[in-house]
């Protein structure tokens, strides 16, 4: 995958962390050289950037060395033995979460409430123990199995 450029870094970068705010967590999967951590970083509380190329991960600890809330991490995130979701389940989850992620709304709840009735949406957030102000990179992906299985339900 080609290195990216810094204004492409900043235009992946805008969505998870939006101006003005602060992440406590992020995962980033294949840090490859730094250049989406670097925009990312100044935004959270702690970035855990994962890189699988051995050549990598030096150059990364390297560059973010001075940077205390950036961890590069050697390794691999593999796929789980057993999936969590039966296929159609998971069609219907990768909608829910591509839908909060759209930004449409301005947050994953007004996305949500663009597609479900806001009552359900509402009760969708306390049963996940979700603020409804929070922003989308603050959403784990346990909160959104939450949110699936009580927008399913309800």
């Amino acid at each position: 995958m080609p290195h990216p450029n810094p204004a492409t870094a900043e235009y992946v970068a805008r969505p998870a962390v939006p101006q003005g705010h602060h992440v406590p967590l992020l995962l980033e999967v294949g840090a490859r050289k730094g250049a989406l951590t670097a925009k990312l970083a100044p935004h959270c509380r702690e970035l855990h950037a994962h890189e699988i190329d051995p050549r990598l991960v030096p150059k990364l600890r390297t560059r973010f060395s001075t940077t205390p809330q950036v961890h590069v991490v050697f390794g691999r995130v593999d796929r789980r033995p057993t999936p969590l979701l039966d296929p159609a389940a998971l069609r219907d989850w990768r909608h829910l979460v591509e839908l909060g992620f759209s930004g449409v709304g301005g947050s994953p709840h007004a996305s949500l409430c663009r597609a479900h009735p806001g009552r359900r949406v509402d009760a969708a957030f306390r049963a996940a123990g979700l603020d409804p102000r929070v922003l989308v990179g603050e959403v784990s992906p346990e909160h959104w199995l939450r949110l699936h299985a009580a927008l399913k339900m309800s």
